[in-house]
């Protein structure tokens, strides 16, 4: 029998106290807490990462992993940043835990055959099952 689980169970944060990177985009007022901040980095597909100022509370998003190159990474008092990892992006809709994102399956079949050439990765993870 398949276990459920929401998007919590497909993605995971690392996080790294007093850092930042380069090339950062500040986001709108509205993203106050480290909680909307991260969600908002889950729902942008391109997002790899967010630095949060604890001290402004802004949150600061990272849409290209290049931004997260220790030559682009330094410290900064206050500042977290949440890197997240999507564990349900997957072509094939697999993954190494061996878990299945539906909402990738069934967008990558809509998608590919709207528009040629799509790329399944775009998608984010909604409900995974193990």
């Amino acid at each position: 029998m398949s276990s459920w689980f929401s998007i919590a169970g497909c993605i995971q944060w690392s996080s790294f106290e007093n850092q930042n990177s380069i090339n950062g985009l500040r986001l709108d007022t509205q993203y106050n807490t480290v909680s909307s901040c991260q969600q908002y980095c889950i729902d942008a597909v391109q997002c790899v990462a967010v630095d949060f100022n604890l001290i402004e509370s802004t949150c600061w998003v990272h849409l290209d992993v290049d931004d997260l190159a220790p030559n682009n990474t330094f410290n900064l008092l206050n500042i977290t940043q949440y890197q997240i990892t999507r564990n349900c992006q997957n072509f094939t809709g697999t993954t190494t835990s061996g878990n299945v994102c539906l909402h990738n399956v069934f967008n990558a079949v809509i998608f590919a055959k709207l528009k040629p050439g799509f790329h399944s990765n775009a998608i984010a993870c909604v409900a995974c099952v193990a």
